[in-house]
């Protein structure tokens, strides 16, 4: 029982760092300087005017 309680502290702890690690790393990368020109192109794609059929 003892054995089993401390698995899924470990699992628990392991995600949990696993999950802040993911969101850090996302973060870092979304705001890298290097990406800035691609998240200001996909920010204007909503005021570019297409020649669609209005749908």
């Amino acid at each position: 029982m003892i054995h089993e309680q401390w698995w899924y502290q470990f699992l628990a702890q392991f995600w949990e760092v696993w999950a802040f690690l993911l969101f850090l790393g996302i973060t870092v990368w979304s705001f890298w300087p290097g990406n800035r020109e691609k998240w200001e192109r996909a920010a204007r794609i909503p005021f570019e005017e297409d020649d669609g059929d209005g749908r």
